[in-house]
């Protein structure tokens, strides 16, 4: 399957993929409005809205596989794997955010300057999300200072903000 996109590792690489990443790749020319479509028809599994709340537009991310899929179905080359379409939520986020020993422990926490990254967003949009009431910091916002999400709280976020459950 991969063998198909070399652009997108099957080891390695992001777990999540930007809106960008299914526009450009896809054969077909796709509006916000075809991306939805394709998520509420289950024609992709596993998306996020990440956006700010009152935000003008969503905030688009894709579970790596779940674009790979899309992208097998779409070129008509073979079946695509089923098997990242029945794992559960737990298991998808789990690989979405970092490895921690403790995940439901208060002390466990993620750099935001990590989240941005798996997030594929600014680290200004995290402490927005923060500012929002939508992700927890470790301790105040303090200029200068690096900030710590709460580990659960993200993983909670990313229970809530799934399109395709």
């Amino acid at each position: 399957m991969t063998q198909l996109f070399p652009s997108l590792p099957s080891t390695g690489g992001r777990p999540l993929q930007h809106v960008k990443t299914l526009t450009g790749l896809s054969r077909r020319r796709l509006s916000v409005e075809d991306v939805l479509d394709l998520i509420e028809n289950r024609q992709i599994k596993w998306a996020w809205n990440i956006a700010r709340k009152d935000a003008a537009r969503p905030e688009l991310r894709f579970w790596r596989d779940s674009l790979l899929n899309y992208f097998v179905r779409e070129s008509g080359a073979g079946e695509p794997s089923s098997l990242s379409e029945e794992i559960p939520i737990e298991h998808v986020i789990a690989n979405i955010l970092p490895r921690c020993a403790a995940p439901h422990s208060p002390a466990s926490v993620i750099r935001a300057a990590d989240l941005s990254q798996r997030f594929l967003c600014c680290s200004n949009h995290i402490l927005g999300l923060v500012r929002d009431g939508e992700l927890k910091s470790a301790g105040p916002l303090q200029a200068n200072v690096a900030t710590a999400i709460r580990y659960h709280n993200a993983y909670e976020f990313l229970q809530r903000r799934c399109l395709t459950l």
